[in-house]
């Protein structure tokens, strides 16, 4: 009696984990992990959907001459997404950057289908980009971003969740 109860238990909580194992990801846990550590890992939830580079190799930083680039190429590059700092003498861990329509930084979004919509500076109705990490000897920068944008022929863009941890070229 003592053995089929065991063995009942131990099958019960071994079907409870195959469940759980086969269970769907959320968008949001389809996206990388916030790391500081220099993955080279890019992503965010475009219209509460996972967009997220299918290679390390199609999203990277540039930062040099005072100017922070960031962005990755999704789809072949049929998606993209930049968010540039032109200010980069400000760019300092826990630094929190204004995307909408300033001098300083902006924010694009690019998707090539049917309509050709193209979500330039002109477009972001709020958005911000926050430095979590910024280490130039290991040259990695990460952080997070989201911003939205209103274009009149498109449907309205809400980028959220955005992340990257990127090694940067100097």
């Amino acid at each position: 009696m003592k053995n089929t109860l065991l063995l009942s238990f131990i099958l019960f909580f071994s079907s409870c984990e195959l469940l759980d194992q086969k269970k769907p990801k959320t968008e949001l846990e389809k996206l990388p992990p916030l790391t500081t550590t220099g993955e080279n890992t890019f992503g965010c939830l475009v219209n509460g959907k996972a967009l997220v580079p299918k290679r390390s190799t199609k999203s990277g930083a540039i930062f040099q001459n005072n100017e922070l680039f960031i962005g990755a190429d999704f789809d072949n590059p049929n998606r993209s997404i930049s968010i540039i700092v032109f200010d980069g003498s400000s760019v300092a861990i826990g630094n929190v950057f204004d995307l909408t329509d300033t001098l300083k930084s902006y924010s694009r979004y690019f998707v090539r289908d049917q309509r050709l919509c193209d979500y330039d500076t002109h477009s972001t109705i709020v958005g911000s980009l926050k430095i979590g990490l910024l280490d130039s000897e290991n040259r990695i920068i990460s952080g997070e971003f989201d911003f939205t944008k209103i274009l009149g022929e498109c449907d309205t863009l809400r980028v959220t969740n955005g992340r990257f941890d990127l090694q940067y070229i100097p």
